[in-house]
């Protein structure tokens, strides 16, 4: 299949992938539906000057078309057909299993391929980046709890469900600073990891509450203290103004 991509390469002779020689523009058993009477001649490219793509959570899905679209303007490739196969010819693994699982000749021009590719990898490659995101959050020193949470939370739903619940609350617990995880266990009565991740939540939550309610507190403490102080000032000014009279 890779001894060279070119008319006696991937596209030629019968079977698997080949052209049916009854109708050179029909396959037999691949999804690529070819154009009729349109010539499209293809070049003998060396396998090794291929980008390759196997649907592994490392790839990157426009890297590899990016890739693929250079070669195809070197080799002067600009038509459907020849681009079409050219592409069949770049996939391995995973991703030619899936390429075959399309109904037969249902492929018939480039951009569609393109975008059946992307619609099936694009969002999976975004999926594997948001879990490695999530994986590695961490609360920052001058962060208050309830902002983590928050974030912490909006990530996980990016993510999906499909997280053992188990695995989540560990992976929140360990971002979380040192001093908010001793405020946790305080308020939790004992070892936060024990928790579930709704109790956990609302522990959060209640922390946030009692540390909001704390800063009025104090807010109106000062406030009184300053109204306090301005009155003493606007009494002083008064009897040295009647003292000078």
């Amino acid at each position: 299949m890779l001894g060279g991509i070119g008319s006696t390469g991937a596209t030629s002779g019968t079977g698997r992938g080949g052209e049916n020689p009854q109708n050179p523009n029909k396959t037999f058993s691949y999804p690529i539906l070819l154009t009729l009477g349109i010539d499209s001649p293809m070049k003998n490219i060396s396998p090794l000057v291929l980008p390759n793509y196997r649907g592994l959570p490392n790839e990157d899905p426009n890297q590899f078309l990016f890739e693929l679209k250079i070669i195809c303007k070197i080799y002067d490739y600009e038509l459907n057909n020849q681009n079409l196969k050219l592409f069949f010819s770049t996939l391995k693994d995973n991703a030619r299993r899936w390429f075959m699982g399309f109904a037969l000749d249902s492929i018939n021009t480039w951009a569609k391929m393109e975008r059946e590719f992307l619609k099936k990898y694009q969002e999976y490659c975004r999926v594997k980046d948001r879990k490695d995101k999530l994986f590695r959050i961490k609360q920052d020193d001058i962060e208050i709890l309830e902002d983590y949470l928050d974030q912490f939370l909006f990530m996980q739903k990016r993510v999906g469900t499909n997280l053992d619940l188990d695995f989540v609350n560990i992976i929140f617990l360990r971002g979380l600073l040192e001093s908010s995880l001793d405020v946790l266990n305080l308020m939790g009565r004992g070892n936060i990891f024990t928790l579930d991740l709704d109790e956990i939540i609302e522990l959060c939550r209640n922390y946030s509450r009692k540390r909001t309610l704390n800063q009025k507190i104090k807010f109106h403490t000062e406030a009184g203290a300053v109204s306090e102080l301005i009155e003493e000032l606007a009494n002083f000014k008064t009897n040295i103004l009647v003292e000078l009279n």
